[in-house]
């Protein structure tokens, strides 16, 4: 039997794994999209450079048409009151123009290096790829700090498309993207970085994988963002960690602090299948703190959160554990799903699939024809007892609504 929420009566909720009420299917149900010879960006059982295909609903899928491969808006339905990836796009949360853009490339896969992607990031303005007819790697062996002036304006702004042709690998050894508007180093922004629009990341078309930077203590294992904006379109995350546990360190594949706005996640994949997983201490897929996050038409599955202790953390503990698919902590923030599946997700603490606390009951919540499935608690590791195998949310009861959705 599946179960849809249609509102939410606790301030602090727990919606747990139901995995008692009968045959559960999983979101790979629906049809997924159908399409040709697809991108490197959403991909086959892979997760990344195998052909595209369904991001949301179905199975991965057999590709799409052109370079969008299998329309992810359109998904199919995992259960008859949902409609996964249904969800309509708000014009700021679509791709953006590769007008004027500066090319990476000559039409060889040889010449997409990692000197000549960081030599046009650092321009700003529109980064784009010519590596040839395939797929194509750009293996980086340090993250690239964006310079918060780059750019005709001098405020920072760019968008990287690889075009669904192109995969960005840390190698295992480093994060990809740093983006600080509070590092004076890499350029001073107006007013206050912690709230400024500028600098500015928008990654499309794009695949990131094997990220995984054990240098520092700062989270985010393939993007590490404070202040200014993000926006993600079309694109996936395989395989990638933040490296070191703790308490607040979160987002295996991508991590917001201080976010302005609203950090838009749209029709992409984070994690895959089982050799596809992203993994942090906190929020496997994706950990924000003072960030608003609205994820529409996307899958966020196979993250783990695999710290313990929880936040703050509990006596003789390193602290984490909490939300692995999503976690998402501060004042006023708000969270966002519709159209997407979280799925498969493990944590050890609270939240297998999404952990979301407004420790001023003050942020809100809405989910919207969404499915959750397979999101569990990782029993084999320690655990201070604190244990919700799907979703924690933590704010006012008026701000929670939960409509058309599934969780099994």
């Amino acid at each position: 039997m599946r179960h849809t929420i249609i509102a939410i009566p606790f301030v602090c909720l727990a919606i747990v794994h139901l995995g008692a009420c009968g045959n559960s299917s999983p979101p790979s149900s629906g049809q997924g999209g159908h399409g040709g010879a697809g991108g490197a960006s959403l991909g086959g059982t892979g997760g990344i450079a195998t052909g595209t295909g369904g991001a949301v609903g179905g199975a991965a899928g057999g590709g799409g048409t052109s370079s969008q491969g299998g329309a992810p808006s359109t998904g199919g339905s995992s259960a008859g009151t949902v409609a996964v990836g249904s969800c309509d796009v708000p014009a700021e949360a679509g791709p953006e123009s590769t007008t004027g853009a500066t090319v990476v490339g000559d039409g060889t896969a040889a010449s997409c290096t990692a000197v000549a992607f960081e030599n046009a990031v650092q321009k700003g303005g529109v980064v784009t790829f010519n590596c040839g007819p395939g797929q194509a790697t750009i293996t980086l062996d340090h993250q690239i700090k964006l310079l918060n002036n780059a750019g005709p304006d001098g405020l920072g702004h760019r968008v990287i498309d690889g075009g669904s042709k192109v995969t960005l690998s840390g190698g295992d050894t480093t994060r990809l993207l740093y983006q600080d508007a509070c590092d004076q180093s890499l350029g001073q922004v107006a007013g206050d970085c912690t709230n400024s629009p500028n600098p500015s990341l928008v990654i499309q078309n794009l695949a990131l994988a094997n990220a995984v930077p054990s240098y520092d203590t700062l989270s985010g294992g393939a993007v590490y963002v404070r202040g200014g904006r993000l926006k993600i379109f079309y694109s996936a995350f395989c395989n990638n960690a933040d490296g070191a546990g703790g308490a607040e360190r979160a987002g295996g594949a991508v991590y917001a602090e201080h976010a302005y706005g609203q950090v838009y996640i749209v029709n992409s994949l984070f994690g895959g299948n089982t050799g596809c997983v992203n993994r942090s201490s906190n929020g496997g897929n994706l950990g924000g703190i003072s960030t608003s996050f609205t994820i529409l038409n996307s899958q966020l599955t196979y993250g783990g959160a695999n710290g313990f202790g929880g936040n703050p953390p509990a006596p003789n503990t390193p602290g984490g554990g909490l939300g692995g698919g999503i976690y998402a902590h501060g004042n006023g923030i708000n969270l966002t799903i519709c159209g997407s599946t979280i799925s498969h997700n493990e944590a050890v603490e609270f939240g297998g699939g999404i952990f979301y606390s407004a420790d001023d009951l003050l942020g809100s919540v809405r989910i919207d024809r969404s499915v959750f499935a397979g999101n569990t608690i990782d029993s084999n590791l320690p655990s201070t007892g604190r244990a919700e195998n799907g979703v924690f949310l933590q704010t006012a009861t008026a701000n929670i609504t939960i409509t058309n959705s599934t969780f099994n």
